[in-house]
């Protein structure tokens, strides 16, 4: 089935991108090359574009545009039915009774809905972090640790950080929960809502493991809560912790075999592994 090989071995990708982008938040010397690498990989897994302070964007404009990255889920899809309508319109052909694609216009809003929510999904978990990053102190000072003329908990920090701990906390766990809660108890077969609007996300899954990519949305948040919030822990707990859970994220994915196809499998668990790996290198070169 070319088209579900296709969405899993996307995802799996988009996966491993983001995963290997969240190397470069941990507390290591990883070298300028390694370190660049890994700012590519997560640029490209869904994050903003980089040096955006060199066009003159300030940190708390930046924070601010990416809080609001939530609005940008239906406003992409409205934009796109706008721009659709108008093409039609100026062409002299029907709007109201025509569809976009071959469905129609509310199965396309829904589904580009979704789509792009699972594309901002990581943007927007890591801007948060770096707005809850105020591991760098400076004589008693905490200051943003990826810009560090903020001052934490002053001024607009102070609006930032509480607008990011709600979305932490309400608006990052919402895409997963609602993938697990449709996935573990709505149909899934054929002309069905999941079917219509999900399939993107549990497509290439064994029966029963619909729910896989939630676990690994889980996995990814619990990964980089850890790389921020243990980033100036005395006893370099960091590192460590982020190479069990994906040592423990290897093993689950091990016995589970969730993927219908061997060779998506053996992707998912090379992807896993040379993290597991890279992090293992990386508490050697710690201890070292």
């Amino acid at each position: 089935d070319i088209d579900t090989a296709t969405v899993s071995v996307l995802r799996i990708g988009l996966n491993f991108l983001m995963m290997t982008g969240f190397l470069a938040a941990l507390r290591l010397d990883w070298g300028s090359v390694l370190r660049s690498l890994f700012n590519i990989a997560k640029a490209s897994s869904g994050g903003l574009p980089p040096l955006m302070s060199c066009a003159g964007v300030g940190f708390e404009a930046e924070m601010t545009f990416s809080l609001l990255l939530p609005l940008a889920v239906p406003c992409v899809p409205s934009l796109a039915l706008a721009l659709w309508a108008a093409w039609r319109a100026s062409h002299r052909r029907h709007v109201a009774a025509a569809q976009v694609w071959g469905v129609s216009k509310a199965h396309f809003f829904v589904n580009s809905s979704i789509a792009v929510a699972y594309l901002l999904w990581p943007a927007l978990v890591v801007q948060v972090m770096r707005v809850l990053d105020c591991s760098v102190d400076v004589g008693g000072v905490r200051y943003v640790a990826s810009d560090v003329s903020v001052r934490c908990f002053e001024g607009v920090h102070a609006q930032l950080h509480a607008a990011a701990i709600f979305e932490l906390v309400v608006v990052v766990p919402a895409l997963p929960a609602l993938l697990y809660y449709r996935t573990r108890h709505h149909p899934l077969g054929k002309g069905t809502l999941n079917r219509k609007h999900l399939y993107f996300l549990y497509g290439g899954f064994k029966k029963g493991y619909e729910y896989w990519e939630a676990v690994v949305l889980a996995r990814k948040l619990l990964v980089l809560a850890v790389s921020v919030f243990l980033a100036d822990h005395e006893h370099g707990l960091q590192v460590p912790l982020v190479m069990w859970i994906m040592a423990a994220a290897t093993g689950l994915q091990s016995l589970c075999r969730p993927y219908q196809n061997a060779t998506e499998q053996k992707l998912e668990m090379l992807s896993l592994s040379s993290i597991t790996v890279a992090c293992m290198i990386g508490q050697l070169l710690l201890q070292g």
